[in-house]
């Protein structure tokens, strides 16, 4: 576009020529005002609901591949139960001997079947009554079916050599090369495991335990490696000096992916890890694993998930969905979205549903819905913190119940979660917007019923509506936080401090204490 030239141009041109300048400025102005007007209004899309509910299952080919058949010994006190299942004595004699040699064998055994029944097309890897242990992960592969029958129990080595080579996987956010998970599936379709079996992580002796406080030195290395965007292929961990522990169960870049059935005990850490996995459904499952840092159910940078009618009691969150960690999160660029979480229980968890703290590569499109917490640190928690960035949006939590005495907050946004071991390396903010709480009840006799540590110029459109709080000498907190409306919030005392444009809706006009706040609007009829 060619420039004015003003020497050769009127004083009426000039005038005209600044005066629709001066209009496009202002009109541009006004345009980006209203794309980015924050309000406390909130406006959820649940278009993505029906393509969740529309998850075909895999189905699979009729081969039947059953580990017995590859030799396969259980453990000799499960010998019997497993009798039925042998077409002679000289296999019964073969188990007998085979099962005083242990857990190598039944590697081997497990991988050959998965193999020679990925070679006939696919089909399902039939794990009978008996307990097998394993020494060794199970690495799946594409029209898998892992199907446990009732009474079965796989177990695994509590040697953690025996979970290498090393494979791709990610750590709390940040991708390398570690220990394999025990179940494991790279770039696989159409996968399953089922049944009414039981999968345990860990055996005596615990090999993983000296792990948890041996860790720091080694996550602090890969923190390093991440945030200096160093090559995937050099992040190579997988050592006893490292002590980085891998999650129990992962799909890793899958496609079509069914877990059903089963029971999970447990895991070195995080037991059920989705990582770049798209189309997955997780149901009537039985999640017990207690230990530290394990967390039930991760959802990472993965996209249409349906979680429902699973029963938790776990050591970190129950259901945790993650996105990466500050810059590799931002890196590999993929979010964890179109999530429905729906008619879980949980009976023991630090939360029922964590979002974040790694969630830099966004998290958006989540409903959850008909939650009973029966105890927990706190029941749903949105974490993050300066210097992870990423976008959380366009979640609904709606027609839950929350109990946790003697515990934690029950409902907690908190933008300044901290970490132990890394500091973030940048100032890059994390932002919130169009969420809302709805339909909940709440009893439980902490200090705050709901408490919000925000950050300013990051919140809009938060919408706390009929939340019954049980407990009537609770208080909301807000510190630090804006743009949030609380609409038909009973029996609570507000605590404000440092916030702006909050508003409270209720029939009968709660006690407030703004500290420091402004704007604070309150609409009440009593």
């Amino acid at each position: 576009m060619e420039k004015p030239n003003f020497k050769k141009m009127s004083k009426s041109k000039i005038t005209k020529v600044i005066a629709i300048s001066f209009t496009i400025i202002l009109a541009t102005s006004i345009i980006w005002k209203i794309l980015n007007k924050k309000t406390t209004e909130t406006n959820i899309d649940l278009s993505f609901v029906q393509k969740v509910e529309n998850i075909t299952p895999p189905t699979f080919p009729d081969n039947v591949c059953n580990v017995v058949d590859y030799e396969a010994v259980p453990n000799l006190t499960k010998t019997l139960e497993t009798a039925q299942y042998l077409s002679s004595k000289e296999q019964f004699e073969k188990m007998i001997k085979g099962a005083k040699e242990g857990e190598k064998q039944n590697f081997q055994a497990f991988q050959k079947a998965v193999e020679d029944c990925s070679n006939k097309g696919g089909g399902t890897v039939k794990i009978p009554a008996g307990e097998w242990k394993v020494g060794g992960p199970i690495h799946l592969k594409s029209n898998i079916n892992l199907h446990l029958e009732e009474n079965a129990v796989i177990s695994f080595s509590s040697n953690p050599d025996d979970f290498l080579p090393v494979v791709k996987t990610r750590y709390a956010g940040l991708e390398l090369y570690n220990y394999s998970p025990m179940i494991y599936a790279l770039d696989c379709e159409n996968i399953a495991i089922t049944g009414k079996g039981t999968i345990r992580g860990i055996t005596e002796p615990n090999n993983w335990k000296p792990f948890i406080k041996n860790k720091k030195k080694a996550e602090k290395r890969l923190y390093k490696m991440a945030n200096n965007n160093i090559p995937l292929e050099e992040r190579i961990f997988g050592t006893v000096e490292d002590s980085l522990r891998p999650s129990m169960i992962q799909p890793y870049n899958c496609n079509n992916i069914l877990i059903e059935g089963i029971k999970i005990e447990e895991g070195p850490m995080w037991t059920l890890h989705v990582l770049y996995t798209n189309n997955l459904i997780i149901r009537d499952l039985n999640i017990e694993t207690r230990s530290t840092n394990n967390d039930g159910i991760v959802i990472d940078s993965s996209t249409n998930v349906l979680i429902e009618n699973n029963n938790l009691a776990t050591g970190d969150d129950a259901i945790a969905i993650k996105s990466g960690k500050d810059r590799d999160g931002w890196r590999v660029g993929k979010p964890s979205e179109n999530i429905v979480i729906r008619n879980n229980k949980v009976t023991e968890a630090h939360a029922g549903v964590a979002i974040g703290s790694e969630m830099s590569g966004d998290v958006r499109n989540v409903l959850i819905e008909n939650l009973n917490v029966e105890q927990a640190d706190r029941g749903i928690r949105i974490k993050s913190r300066v210097g992870r960035g990423g976008t959380v949006e366009n979640i609904l939590v709606q027609n839950s119940i929350i109990k946790n005495s003697g515990r934690k907050e029950p409902l907690q946004i908190n933008f300044d979660y901290g970490s132990k071991s890394t500091q973030p390396k940048t100032k890059k903010k994390p932002e919130i917007r169009n969420v809302e709480f709805r339909n909940i009840e709440i009893d439980s006799d902490a200090e705050n019923a709901i408490e919000i540590v925000g950050l300013k110029n990051q919140m809009s459109s938060i919408l706390f509506k009929d939340i019954e709080i049980k407990n009537t000498n609770q208080f909301v907190r807000v510190d630090n936080a804006e743009f949030i409306k609380f609409e038909n919030i009973t029996g609570v005392f507000f605590k404000m401090k440092n916030s702006a444009n909050l508003e409270i809706v209720n029939d009968a006009c709660p006690k407030v204490e703004q500290g420091k706040s402004e704007n604070i609007i309150i609409d009440c009829k009593k």
